[in-house]
């Protein structure tokens, strides 16, 4: 399940006065599933974009600022009293987490500093604050299990970041890979499984799963770089390696190893998430006009959700950025023109 404030308000019926929800029928893609789309609307202006998705079908992302979409509803989650704010991941509670924009001290350091926030029952939390660490410090936040453990980055050298796990009112430092400065995390699981990305005693980048107080590095698809983005609660890990050939390719790491989902014709993709199933969703480049399209890897093939939809739907379904335990899947395309966020409710099931 990718991929943070005063109590949330419903969305501009003005501009649009429900989400717009289109049946789509099933393409002659073998091996598919149909799905209706919704168009889940906008904040203000014309773009929205999705980052993660719960078991409830409750989607985050942002539209000029913070949203949570649930109950057909885009709720506005405000900036939090920064300059702007943006929304990475929610769990089955329906807490958010991301981070703020904090603007620089005109009598101290003039920087804009970013603070990770969890966003509660309506409440908003400082994770600088709650975990005691200087305001000063950047922090970012990218994901949430359901026992309400945080996992991101903190910036509290000026020069290196590393990643965090944060639990029980604690902002745990995951470290490094030996000799390294920076590292990232971007996914927790209910078993405190964390993944995201470490360098060593070279500039380039591993991913690597945290698990029983260790960071393991989960090496890479032949070449010299890899980053990971989501972890189910199999211990089944999502993100992209570089292979032999320098090519970008989405990976499954399970049982042991990391494996290669390919691309949909293009030199390049990256995975997002991962649901139980080990159903995965992401980005891949194309040989078609339109560069990148979202794919579902799934019973062993990567799939174009494109394929999925009816012609001349008006839609074309860019990426992918999460998919729950029900198989339904948020993203972002493009619809008529305008860059929207999307979430697609399977409705049959392959047999």
């Amino acid at each position: 399940m990718k991929n943070l404030m005063p109590s949330c308000c419903s969305y501009n019926t003005s501009i649009f006065s429900v989400a717009l929800v289109s049946l789509l029928l099933l393409s002659t893609a073998k091996g598919g599933t149909n799905y209706t789309i919704t168009d889940l609307g906008v904040l203000r202006g014309t773009e929205s974009d999705a980052r993660g998705i719960n078991d409830r079908g409750e989607v985050v992302g942002n539209s000029t600022s913070p949203f949570l979409y649930s109950n057909g509803q885009m709720h506005d989650l405000g900036t939090f009293g920064g300059v702007f704010a943006y929304a990475e991941g929610v769990n089955n509670l329906g807490q958010v987490v991301g981070y703020f924009r904090v603007p620089g001290d005109p009598g101290g350091p003039a920087t804009d500093i970013d603070h990770a926030f969890l966003y509660s029952n309506g409440q908003t939390y400082d994770l600088n604050v709650l975990s005691g660490i200087d305001r000063a410090d950047s922090s970012a936040a990218y994901g949430v299990n359901d026992r309400g453990q945080i996992v991101g980055w903190l910036d509290n050298t000026g020069f290196s970041q590393h990643a965090f796990l944060y639990s029980h009112g604690q902002m745990h430092d995951l470290g490094t890979f030996g000799g390294g400065r920076n590292s990232q995390a971007f996914g927790v699981n209910d078993h405190s499984q964390a993944v995201g990305f470490s360098n060593g005693n070279t500039s380039f980048g591993h991913a690597f799963l945290y698990s029983d107080g260790q960071i393991h590095d989960l090496g890479t698809l032949g070449g010299p770089i890899s980053e990971a983005y989501a972890v189910n609660n199999r211990g089944q890990v999502v993100g992209f390696g570089y292979t032999v050939s320098f090519s970008q390719h989405a990976f499954l790491y399970s049982d042991g190893r990391m494996h290669d989902l390919g691309t949909l014709g293009g030199g390049y993709s990256y995975a997002n998430a991962v649901n139980k199933h080990g159903q995965v969703v992401g980005v891949s480049a194309t040989t078609g006009s339109f560069p990148e399209h979202a794919f579902l890897y799934t019973d062993g093939s990567m799939l174009d959700l494109n394929n999925l939809l009816l012609a001349n739907s008006g839609w074309i379904l860019v990426s992918a950025t999460g998919i729950n335990e029900a198989g339904e899947i948020c993203g972002n395309g493009v619809h008529n023109g305008q860059n929207r966020a999307f979430l697609l409710t399977p409705i049959r099931q392959k047999r």
